[in-house]
């Protein structure tokens, strides 16, 4: 129902407000920081926030939304791609 419907919605945004990083935790760590231009939930100004707070690059995919790994798996496969290829190998 609608009802129903809006209400995960209200509980996603409560959840959503109440989450963070604590990038002390972080640090040293290699961290991928990605989101889409039109993503309505985590938007490309939080998303470039968490990377600065993680003192890495934020990449923000044009005319991506919430879901862009399925949108354009492609380029999010490319993305992850170079990313893992920096990681050093145990």
């Amino acid at each position: 129902s609608f009802s129903a419907y809006a209400h995960r919605i209200v509980e996603n945004a409560r959840a959503l407000a109440a989450w963070g990083v604590d990038p002390a935790r972080l640090a040293g760590l290699p961290t991928l920081v990605l989101g889409g231009e039109l993503d309505p939930l985590i938007t490309p100004e939080m998303v470039r926030a968490q990377a600065a707070a993680l003192n890495v690059e934020a990449t923000v995919l044009s005319g991506r939304g919430h879901g862009f790994p399925q949108e354009d798996p492609a380029a999010f496969r490319a993305l992850l791609d170079g990313f893992l290829r920096l990681l050093p190998t145990p």
